[in-house]
């Protein structure tokens, strides 16, 4: 909202309405369900998963993900399984920057080359979120991202970078997920390492980060408000002179 008061636009005339969430689609998962979640897409049964959801981009950040999940592995006590979510071709025009490559040569000069999977854009995204611990978006730029939306909703806590409007207006550190500065690997690392060494911690997170959804994302919540600004719009229409 500050940059249209910047430009000059009153306040009274600005409504900002989030985007929604599906919350029976994106819901938490019972130890059965998260079990055979993770049978059917090939994860170990009892390996803490890392999930990245999004294209292979320089403003989506993976290859940073990449450096601070292989930083975290060596300090936690279990090892993981980091796994890619979205389009990494690099014919694709958004994605002509040479970062898939990149990456490829990050994962042959790591070791644990075998735990990181990547996968192609699917539309049983929800069966990802309800598999994994953790949900990291590194990005550097973003609007209201539904990746954060909908782990929230799935009750993953989510490790995203701090991007003033967008999503430090999502989470609250500490409560329901943690922020890093964009580009720190060893913030990366750290909020990494914090959630997967302490389970009780991770569950909290979760479940806060459903309450915020429910409260205020929820397809339901969102509806109304943009209900009102219909209202409220109608109600300023000048009246249509009778013929």
């Amino acid at each position: 909202m500050q940059r249209y008061l910047a430009a000059g636009l009153p306040a009274d005339r600005i409504e900002e309405v989030p985007n929604g969430v599906d919350l029976a689609r994106f819901r938490p998962a019972g130890s059965a369900d998260r079990a055979a979640l993770r049978e059917q897409l090939g994860f170990p049964a009892d390996c803490p998963i890392v999930l990245f959801v999004g294209v292979v981009s320089c403003d989506k950040q993976p290859h940073v993900l990449l450096e601070a999940w292989a930083a975290a592995d060596g300090a936690t006590l279990t090892q993981s399984l980091l796994v890619f979510v979205g389009a990494s071709d690099p014919r694709l025009y958004e994605l002509g920057d040479g970062l898939t490559d990149q990456m490829q040569r990050q994962l042959r000069r790591m070791e644990g080359v075998d735990r990181v999977r990547f996968f192609p854009l699917t539309t049983a995204i929800e069966t990802f979120y309800r598999a994994a611990d953790v949900v990291v978006l590194p990005s550097v730029r973003e609007g209201l991202p539904n990746v954060v939306l909908e782990a929230m909703a799935s009750a993953v806590p989510v490790v995203a970078s701090r991007l003033p409007g967008s999503t430090d207006t999502m989470l609250t550190d500490g409560v329901d997920g943690l922020l890093v500065e964009p580009g720190d690997v060893g913030g990366f690392a750290k909020a990494i390492t914090r959630l997967l060494t302490n389970p009780a911690e991770a569950a909290r997170m979760g479940a806060a980060a459903r309450r915020t959804v429910e409260q205020r994302y929820s397809i339901a919540v969102v509806a109304e408000r943009w209900l009102r600004v219909y209202d409220r719009l109608l109600g300023q229409r000048p009246a249509v002179p009778s013929a």
